[in-house]
């Protein structure tokens, strides 16, 4: 009876890693996902006739955009990932309470890391100045300003675990001081979006 078991599991488990493959000859051209570009199927010789030297790279490329069951697998495994554990299995997204979603490069300026130095602020304005110059040169007004992250306005949805540094100066704040001592315009969406009851982020 054990011995049937593991036959009939290691047969599920053969079937189940083929789905992805055979299905390919029952759902050719599966959808693509968001920007990716077309890839066709690759053949085994050039357009000038030679052996394609490449095809194997080619044909996994082509198996990873078209496998059966893509979109539906991939639908899955992050609705476990975000539902079960809590977290984004893709490695740009912070997932955070109530469905927020977080974009992780924004994740150093909220914990307070790698702020910085006076010389790099000094030198943003100086490039800043550079700019406005050339725009005044061109008859035109120059006006700077920083898109807020998503987790400067709106910390209360970041995942418990990331806990900020508030003894830290953050970037934006080291910029904005800055520009106040300079003659640069600057807007400072920090405030004019932090006032809004709205939520101003989907």
């Amino acid at each position: 009876m054990k011995k049937t078991l593991t036959i009939l599991f290691i047969c599920l488990c053969v079937a189940l890693c083929l789905v992805p493959s055979v299905g390919l000859f029952f759902s050719p051209g599966a959808e693509l996902i968001g920007n990716e570009m077309k890839t066709e199927m690759p053949t085994l010789r050039t357009q000038d006739g030679a052996i394609n030297t490449r095809l194997l790279p080619e044909l996994g490329n082509y198996f990873e955009k078209y496998f059966a069951l893509r979109t539906q697998a991939i639908t899955a495994d992050n609705r476990l990932m975000s539902t079960l554990f809590g977290v984004s299995d893709t490695a740009t997204v912070i997932a955070g309470k109530d469905g927020w979603l977080y974009y992780a490069d924004s994740l150093e300026d909220y914990l307070g890391k790698n702020t910085l130095t006076e010389a790099q602020v000094n030198a943003l304005v100086q490039n800043l100045e550079i700019l406005r110059d050339y725009v005044a040169g061109c008859g035109s007004e120059f006006l700077f300003t920083v898109a807020p992250n998503k987790n400067t306005l709106y910390p209360e949805h970041m995942p418990y675990y990331y806990l900020p540094d508030k003894t830290v100066t953050r970037n934006r704040d080291l910029l904005s001081r800055a520009l106040s001592l300079s003659d640069i315009g600057y807007c400072d969406l920090f405030a004019l979006f932090g006032a809004q009851q709205e939520t101003l982020y989907l």
